[in-house]
């Protein structure tokens, strides 16, 4: 576990080392059982044994076995929507934010920014070593494997490239969002349209094995061309405005569409009859890639990856370790039951520590924000739908929806009686008072006010909110008065309330208090990361959730928090809560659901520094144009040093996997390229990760 101090310094917040200790934390974050899955946008097959799967927000997912079971393997945050191993073994990864280029097999990455502003979607190389990349910028060029890249006039004013393929003959062919194919055969000179059929539409994937191409137009047709590109033909069976998002054409002469709404079709006469296969997902296929042995892969929303190994006949989920499915909502009930609500999913429930899973309703609209109230009712938003309520534990559920017009929820609350609250994305705050039917608009000095958050204790309904602070209500709602003596923090993220009392997480640390929020004082030392949850555990434990560092535990000793991050894919963590057994879940925005088994009791005394390896603040701090860094070593080792921006990508690697004696090593970091802002330096030595934060200025 890593324990990290925070001080202020004239007035400025400065984080200095990560420190190495020996607390008694003895497992690292896992997947949750039994919800794995995830929506993954993109498949490649790096060698004989070794598969990546780009995922939606959620980064890089790598197997060494073939595609059955995977595991986080970075770009964490980012979409990756096209993987290609480019003829001089380079990788490239398009993402949300351009281009991650690596140039050792996908091991390490690096974010080539340059001209790129937004999604990049789509690779291809021709014969040549030449690259294309295309996305929402249009169509991108680069002559040395993906390290510099130069702007395309393909001659369609505004339009993005959804999808590239290169010809027999190294012809470019460009998809488009509103053009059709554009084509060049003179090396990006001169642009024309692919053909006729084409012009208008939407083109989202384009095939070609061999002297065969397959594509087709949104809602259109799928056309199909057997002598490279020049003649096209529709040939969609008995398809109606199909919606295809993906082909695939295999060595044996079949070709795979994979479909928005799900299936997964085949034809083995180019087009004339197209049979539908019958994956165990039915939700939006993104990709469809076929393996050096002949297995099959499709990439689909909601379930990770299917796999066949039949020629599509049938399908077998293998989503094992990929988790960056969204799970808007957890919560614990009064009997220690664990409840989420993933995309794509039913309302789930577990009652053995999120071993095992049992679905609480059938409803078709996905669950979003949950709750339980005081007597066992359940409570449950459903994007564009309403409130779903059930008194009998989900067999029945009654829908809430009248005053709200296709509401999406950001915030739910339920006072002690059942009266309900809803805030909805465009900020409108509505009530439901117990035994109506007619969503109100909330009135009073929460009117205009952004809610960040309900809840209920001592009897009591509170509210954090936007710049405001805190309000209480001891009437179930109808009344609000506003609770921020002591209070030194405007914002209010989170509530929560435990032996020390009440709670309230917000953009500088936490607060507490004790006399049910009629006076605050600040617990524990300054947090430098917006606070988003708070589980309390009933032996006074502390445990926060935060926007930038991970999973914090209290300790009273020293006053301090102390990370405990090992195992998860991101330090934005969106929800933490803790069962009556010690076990804590954590949810992350899009990357997934995880669970730590083993009960935190303290955090030990930190070795020795002459016994690991250890990195001093940089000096000057905030730098510009240089600073210093000094780090130590007890013993020889392998190190590595690298530089990341806050998102995590890496920008400058100094040391790189290099040997080192025992002893201090000086290095000089120059400012040369980079932005202003706020960097992380990470020291890596044998088996131990020490990192500090530096500022950039101008």
């Amino acid at each position: 576990m890593k324990n990290r101090k925070w001080m202020a310094v004239a007035g400025m917040l400065l984080m200095l080392t990560w420190i190495d200790t020996d607390g008694q934390v003895m497992n690292s974050w896992k997947p949750v059982d039994g919800l794995n899955g995830g929506s993954i946008q993109s498949l490649f097959e790096l060698n004989e044994q070794t598969m990546l799967a780009g995922a939606l927000y959620g980064g890089l997912y790598r197997s060494t076995d073939g595609g059955i079971t995977w595991q986080f393997d970075g770009i964490s945050g980012m979409t990756v929507y096209d993987l290609v191993q480019l003829s001089n073994g380079f990788v490239l990864a398009a993402v949300s934010q351009g281009v991650m280029l690596s140039r050792d097999g996908a091991a390490h990455w690096e974010h080539i920014e340059q001209i790129f502003d937004g999604f990049v979607l789509t690779f291809a190389e021709t014969s040549a070593g030449i690259v294309y990349a295309g996305g929402r910028q249009g169509l991108f060029r680069s002559t040395d494997h993906g390290a510099t890249w130069t702007a395309i006039d393909i001659g369609t004013e505004g339009a993005q490239v959804l999808s590239l393929c290169i010809g027999a003959n190294d012809e470019v062919f460009a998809g488009t969002n509103n053009a059709g194919i554009r084509k060049s055969t003179d090396g990006m000179t001169n642009w024309t349209l692919a053909d006729q059929v084409f012009e208008n539409k939407r083109v989202l994937s384009i095939a070609r094995r061999g002297m065969t191409m397959v594509t087709a137009g949104w809602l259109d047709s799928i056309y199909i061309s057997t002598d490279n590109g020049t003649i096209w033909e529709a040939r969609n069976g008995a398809l109606d405005r199909p919606r295809v998002n993906a082909f695939l054409l295999t060595a044996d002469g079949d070709i795979f569409a994979g479909m928005y709404t799900g299936e997964i079709l085949r034809t083995t006469d180019n087009g004339g009859q197209w049979e539908e296969l019958l994956p165990p997902s039915r939700s939006g296929v993104r990709c469809l890639y076929a393996a050096s042995d002949g297995t099959l892969f499709a990439a689909v929303d909601g379930s990770g990856v299917l796999r066949s190994g039949d020629d599509g006949v049938t399908w077998t989920i293998s989503n094992e370790g990929i988790t960056n499915f969204r799970v808007p909502d957890i919560l614990i009930d009064d009997e220690g039951a664990l409840h989420a609500s993933p995309y794509y999913w039913p309302w789930m429930k577990s009652t053995d520590g999120g071993r095992s899973w049992n679905a609480l309703d059938t409803i078709d609209y996905t669950p979003k924000l949950l709750a339980v109230g005081s007597t066992g009712t359940l409570y449950c938003t459903r994007e564009f739908n309403g409130v779903f309520v059930s008194t009998d534990g989900g067999a029945h559920w009654t829908i809430k929806n009248q005053g709200l017009d296709r509401p999406r929820f950001r915030v739910l609350g339920v006072a002690p009686d059942g009266h309900l609250f809803v805030v909805l994305n465009d900020r409108p705050h509505y009530h439901l008072p117990p035994g109506t039917e007619q969503w109100q608009e909330l009135g009073g000095p929460l009117a205009e006010v952004r809610i960040n958050c309900f809840f209920t204790a001592y009897g009591n309904l509170y509210t954090g909110v936007q710049e405001e602070g805190m309000f209480r209500s001891t009437d179930n709602g109808e009344t609000w008065e506003k609770c921020t003596n002591g209070l030194t923090v405007s914002t209010i993220t989170s509530l929560a309330a435990g032996p020390r009392g009440l709670m309230a997480g917000t953009y500088d640390g936490v607060f507490v208090s004790t006399d049910q929020g009629d006076t605050w004082t600040r617990f524990g030392n300054f947090i430098e990361t917006v606070v988003t949850s708070i589980a309390c555990a009933p032996d006074g434990d502390v445990y926060l959730s935060t926007t930038a560092s991970g999973v914090l535990y209290y300790d009273t000793q020293s006053d301090d928090w102390y990370q405990m991050n090992d195992g998860l894919p991101d330090n934005l963590v969106d929800e933490i809560v803790i069962d009556p057994s010690g076990r804590l879940f954590a949810r992350l925005n899009w990357q997934g659901f995880f669970r730590r088994d083993t009960e935190v009791t303290g955090i030990a005394t930190s070795p020795p520094a002459a016994n690991r390896p250890t990195i001093d603040q940089n000096y000057p701090n905030p730098f510009s144009p240089s600073t210093t860094i000094h780090y130590n070593l007890p013993a020889r080792e392998n190190v590595t040093l690298r530089i990341t921006d806050v998102l995590g990508h890496e920008v400058s690697r100094p040391v790189d996997g290099e040997t080192k004696a025992a002893g201090q090593h000086v290095i000089e970091l120059h400012a040369a390229g980079l932005s202003p802002g706020v960097y992380y330096c990470i020291l890596e030595a044998g088996a131990s990760r020490s990192v500090l934060k530096m500022a950039i200025v101008r």
